[in-house]
C-alpha cells in the first residue's frame, strides 16, 4: 500500500505535520503535506487509520479500511478541513500494462471551494482542447486512461473558461509503452500551500523542457501548420520513431514554398539551444530547417541548416546553435521544416520527435565535438552559400492574404 498527504489544511507545510496511527500504532510521524510513503507492506484484513496533528491526542481523520490480498491499494489524506472536510480516500491502483500506450490516473484533489460546482476544473492541452471537462475535488480517472506513448502537453484550467483561466500549467510529460503513471492536483490556488502535481509511480518529463508543442504529434495536428503555394497535404499518419504518430507530407506537386512549421516558440537571447527530430522521406529527398522570426522581417534567430540529409529510413538530426539578432526574450520564434526546391511531385516526409531545448555553453561544445552524441545521430552542415535567398513565406492562418518576400539571409 502507498500512503499520501494531500490534505493542505494549514498556513505551512510544516503546519500539517501528522501522526499516522494504525491499528493503534504510530507508524509515521512528522508525516507532512506531500509525503509519500510507498510500498507499505500490510498482510490482508481490516485496519484501523487515525491520524492526529503532530503533538496532539485528537484524531483528525478516521476510518477503517479493508485490505485484500494481492491488490495495490493507495491511501490519501485530503481536503484542508474548512472548504472540503478532512478524509481518507483509498483506491485501488493499476498494475497491469496496457499491450500497448500508458495508463494514467488524474486525481482532483485540490480543496480550493466548498461548492463543489466551484472547484471542477477542465483538463486541457497546451492548445486549449478539452481533454477532460468539468473534474470536480475529490474526481479521478477510473478506469485509467489509456494514451498512446508519446509526449503530452497539458494544463489545468477552470471550468468553463475554454481553457483560458489557468490555474495550474503543467510541464511536458513523456509517456511510453506499459507505463503506469499517476498524477493528483493538490494544494490550492493562490493559497499559502501552492497548488501542484504529485505522482506516486512518478514521471518522466519531456527530455529538458522542450519548447516545441505537440513534439511526438500524438495530438494530432494540433499546433503544427503547413503552407505549399502548390498542392499537398499534411496528415497524421504511421510509421512513427515515437508512439504511434507523425508528421506526413504529401507533395502533389512542386512549389517554391513549402513547409511544415510551429510559431510561438519563446526564445533567450545569446543563449545555446539544440534542435534535434527524427525524420525521413520516400526518395531520400532533403530539406532544410530555419528558426527565425515568426513575422516580417523574419529575422533569422541563429539557426539555418542549408541541407538536411534524408534517408528513406528514420534518422535522427541534431543541430545546436546560439540565438541572435534579438535582446532579452522573444515568443515570436517560429521552426520552419523547408522542403522546397527538394520536394518534388509524389515525394513524402514524414518527421517525428521533434524537441528544442536550452543548453549550457559546456553541452553546446561537446555536442559541436561530437563527442556526447547518441549512436546514429547525423550532424547536418550549415553552408550559408547554398541558402535560398528568394521565394516567400506565408502566416499559415491566412497565406492567401499574407504571402510575403522571404529574404532573411539578404537582410541579416
Amino acid at each position: 500500500m502507498n500512503v499520501a498527504h494531500f490534505a493542505p489544511f494549514a498556513d505551512s507545510i510544516a503546519g500539517t505535520s501528522v501522526t499516522v496511527r494504525v491499528n493503534g500504532t504510530d507508524t509515521f510521524t512528522d508525516f507532512q503535506f506531500g509525503d509519500i510513503e510507498k510500498d507499505v507492506e500490510l498482510p490482508a484484513g481490516e485496519y484501523l487509520i487515525e491520524i492526529l496533528p503532530t503533538g496532539s491526542e485528537t484524531v483528525a481523520i478516521s476510518g477503517t479500511v479493508m485490505l485484500e490480498g494481492g491488490i495495490q491499494y493507495t491511501l490519501a489524506a485530503i481536503g484542508d478541513g474548512s472548504n472540503q472536510g478532512l478524509a481518507l480516500l483509498p483506491l485501488i491502483d493499476e498494475t497491469q500494462p496496457a499491450e500497448s500506450g500508458a495508463k494514467v490516473r488524474i486525481a482532483h484533489l485540490a480543496p480550493f471551494a466548498a461548492d463543489l460546482d466551484a472547484t471542477k476544473v477542465d483538463i486541457c492541452t497546451d492548445d486549449n482542447a478539452i481533454v477532460l471537462p468539468a473534474v470536480p475535488y475529490g474526481a479521478f480517472t477510473n478506469p485509467y486512461l489509456n494514451l498512446p506513448a508519446g509526449d503530452y502537453d497539458l494544463k489545468i484550467a477552470l471550468a468553463d473558461s475554454n481553457c483560458e483561466t489557468v490555474a495550474l500549467d503543467l510541464p511536458s510529460v513523456r509517456l511510453t509503452n506499459g507505463e503506469i503513471v499517476d498524477l493528483f492536483a493538490i494544494g490550492i490556488p493562490g493559497g499559502p500551500i501552492e497548488f501542484t502535481v504529485a505522482s506516486i509511480t512518478g514521471f518522466s518529463l519531456t527530455p529538458m523542457d522542450n519548447l516545441i508543442h505537440n513534439s511526438s504529434f500524438e495530438e494530432g495536428e494540433s499546433r503544427w501548420q503547413f503552407y505549399t503555394d502548390s498542392t499537398g497535404t499534411f496528415t497524421i499518419d504511421a510509421p512513427a520513431s515515437l508512439g504511434n504518430a507523425a508528421a506526413a507530407v504529401a507533395i502533389d506537386d512542386a512549389g517554391h514554398n513549402v513547409q511544415l512549421y510551429q510559431k510561438g516558440l519563446r526564445l533567450e537571447s545569446n543563449t545555446y539551444y539544440q534542435l534535434q527530430f527524427d525524420a525521413m522521406s520516400n526518395n531520400g529527398q532533403d530539406m532544410r530547417v530555419f528558426i527565425h522570426k515568426h513575422d516580417a522581417p523574419y529575422t533569422n534567430y541563429g539557426l539555418r541548416v542549408a541541407l538536411v540529409d534524408l534517408t528513406t529510413e528514420y534518422q535522427t538530426y541534431t543541430w545546436t546553435f546560439k540565438t541572435k539578432r534579438f535582446d532579452g526574450t522573444v515568443d515570436d520564434g517560429r521552426l520552419r521544416f523547408w522542403l522546397a526546391p527538394f520536394a518534388k511531385a509524389g515525394d513524402s516526409y514524414m518527421i517525428d520527435n521533434v524537441i528544442l531545448t536550452k543548453v549550457d555553453g559546456a553541452t553546446a561544445a561537446a555536442l559541436s565535438g561530437r563527442s556526447t552524441l547518441p549512436q546514429g545521430t547525423v550532424i547536418v552542415s550549415d553552408d550559408e552559400s547554398g541558402l535560398l535567398a528568394g521565394g516567400s513565406v506565408a502566416e499559415g492562418n491566412a497565406p492567401a492574404l499574407d504571402n510575403q518576400t522571404f529574404l532573411p539571409m539578404i537582410l541579416q
